[in-house]
């Protein structure tokens, strides 16, 4: 036994000679050479289950060890106790191998000698850093610098998703109700019905929140102090913290309410009211739920009011009957009394003006109705010396000059003498056609003749108009025919006024203005063709005029006056005699008739 341990030894020690002579070393057991590149291959064998063992030396040994040179560099030993692991020696002092690992890193336990701007965590490409734990992302910061928390592309600076957000004592987030809101509050009342601000996402909804219904108020404040307040009860007070009413403002120095709005003031109580302080005997408020009043201490609700269902106002009593409606015991008074004090020269001036737009029998501008029951009663009273009007009617644009002098008017207005004018109306702006003297609604006649009255070197002429047993309205117009034909289409607004059909044709004349072999015309309901006879090519001009029946009076053909007898009438008829043309003669029986008038005055 001794003899084959030897013989084994001898052999082991021929294997390591031969090994060190080739000037490097291998440890192994299947007497494989060593590695070209290291002076000491070691290898476990074929199971690879063992391992290099340094000398191990405790904290202290290791000191002993120090200092330099007396101790290699590069020595390393294993320490097992303290801060235990393998450590290596340098040319200042023994170091443990892992700062040699981590140098240029960051240590598990921390870093010391770091520099501001140098060292970082972080990537030097435009690749992301990501934080995770559990091995899952928790943090990303996008190579822009977007940082996001729960979101792996954030799209703001910093952008949080998957929860809320805490900021010291503030909460932001959606505050328990869901991604369609965003919300704001201390994170002691981040709750669905704690929250102080709510926004919805589709912009209709911003709220303003108070969780404690016990102490405390909504305040809006300018530099530190609160303005504006609402407190539990659901009052605002402006002005005050303490406020008494739904809406409590509280001015020093006289402060007001200015309400600049086309909305409403509304006050849901038929009591409801506005008391005028200063003024302690008046009040403004409901009379009952259908009736708005003004009060005042000695004459009561019927100082002034307004009935709701119908907008009747009373003065004088709290019960109007009319639009407006004023009743008064006065002698010698008017209960109504209208003085315009204007006394501009030059200047046309209402003490009373009165509006009316009804077309009832009966209606106008100002109506009058004397109650007494006795002989010459009178709805209106108009009086004047000598000459005037009893009634004056003012037309728009018009002037009081307008009217003549030394003339009779009852109504300016009708009168029953020669010279005289029954109404008489007069727009001097001429520049236009719509400018009227007297314009008639509905319809319009006269027992003697419709004339214009035009201008001339003698006087003011009369021209008259053409009188039809039918309504027809006219166009005229001119058009050209090319090579021989032409289609002219009736005026749109023309058509709107007039009927044209098979039973009420309208009527067409033609005039040629150049030689062609003559026109003949084609009717149809909107328009008519105009072609040249016998096949012609001419293209002259040409004039025309359309007749068509008045829309609405097509069938009109003559009609009885209602306002005159229903008698033989042409019986009682006689000639006119010719109006004077000469301008002499007609200011002559002028002058007589105003000597006539005179004449009656000195009597």
């Amino acid at each position: 036994m001794k003899t084959i341990i030897k013989t084994i030894a001898c052999g082991g020690l021929l294997l390591v000679s031969e090994i060190l002579s080739s000037q490097n070393v291998a440890i192994n057991a299947s007497g494989a050479s060593p590695n070209a590149s290291a002076m000491l291959d070691i290898a476990s064998g074929s199971s690879f289950n063992k391992g290099l063992l340094i000398p191990r030396v405790t904290a202290a040994q290791k000191a002993a060890m120090n200092p330099l040179p007396a101790v290699a560099q590069g020595l390393m030993v294993y320490q097992t106790d303290g801060l235990e692991g393998i450590y290596y020696n340098t040319s200042l002092t023994t170091t443990p191998l892992w700062s040699f690992l981590t140098a240029g890193g960051w240590s598990l336990t921390g870093n010391a000698g770091t520099v501001a701007g140098t060292n970082f965590i972080g990537t030097t490409d435009a690749v992301d850093w990501v934080i995770k734990t559990t091995n899952t992302e928790r943090m990303r910061v996008l190579s822009t610098g977007n940082v996001g928390i729960g979101i792996a592309a954030p799209l703001q600076r910093l952008d949080v998703q998957g929860g809320n957000a805490r900021i010291n004592i503030a909460f932001i987030g959606d505050v328990g109700h869901g991604i369609n809101w965003a919300g704001f509050s201390h994170y002691l009342q981040a709750t669905t019905t704690g929250y102080a601000l709510l926004a919805s996402s589709d912009g209709n909804y911003t709220l303003v929140n108070k969780e404690n219904t016990g102490l405390g108020y909504i305040g809006f404040r300018i530099g530190n102090t609160d303005k504006a307040v609402i407190t539990n009860a659901g009052d605002m007070g402006i002005g005050t913290t303490t406020p008494a009413y739904r809406l409590d403002n509280v001015g020093s120095g006289g402060g007001n309410i200015n309400l600049r709005t086309t909305g409403r003031i509304w006050t849901n109580s038929a009591s409801g009211g506005i008391w005028l302080s200063d003024l302690t005997d008046c009040f403004m408020g409901n009379i009952s739920a259908s009736q708005l009043g003004f009060w005042t201490s000695t004459v009561g609700w019927n100082a002034f009011n307004i009935t709701k269902t119908n907008g009747y106002i009373g003065v004088g009593t709290s019960t109007p009957v009319t639009r407006f409606h004023v009743l008064s015991d006065e002698n010698n008074l008017p209960v109504i009394y209208g003085i315009n004090s204007n006394t501009t020269a030059g200047t046309s001036s209402y003490g009373v003006r009165g509006e009316c737009s009804s077309t009832g029998l009966g209606s106008a501008g100002v109506s009058g109705v004397s109650t007494n029951s006795s002989s010459n009663e009178m709805g209106v009273l108009g009086d004047y010396s000598l000459w005037g009007a009893g009634v004056f009617g003012l037309g728009w644009a018009g002037a009081y000059t307008d009217m003549p002098t030394t003339r009779d008017f009852g109504m300016f207005g009708t009168v029953n003498y020669f010279t005289g004018t029954g109404v008489y109306g007069k727009n001097s702006n001429l520049t236009v056609g719509s400018a009227y003297g007297v314009y008639c609604s509905g319809n319009f006649a006269v027992t003697g003749a419709k004339s214009s009255s035009v201008p001339t070197t003698k006087g003011n002429q009369l021209v008259y108009c053409q009188e039809s047993p039918e309504m027809w309205f006219e166009d005229i117009g001119h058009s050209k025919l090319m090579n021989g034909l032409a289609t002219v289409n009736l005026d749109e607004l023309f058509m709107e006024t007039v009927l044209i059909d098979a039973a009420h044709p309208m009527e067409v004349f033609v005039q040629e203005n150049g030689e062609c072999s003559g026109l003949y015309v084609v009717k149809e309901n909107d328009k008519f063709i105009v072609k040249e006879k016998n096949g012609g090519h001419s293209n002259i001009e040409f004039s025309y005029r359309v007749l068509a029946k008045r829309r609405f009076y097509q069938d009109q053909r003559f009609g009885v006056d209602a306002n005159q007898d229903f008698g033989n009438n042409l019986s009682k008829a006689h000639n006119i005699e010719p109006t004077t043309t000469d301008p002499a003669k007609m200011k002559e029986l002028v002058d007589r008739s105003i000597a006539e008038k005179e004449a009656t005055k000195k009597k």
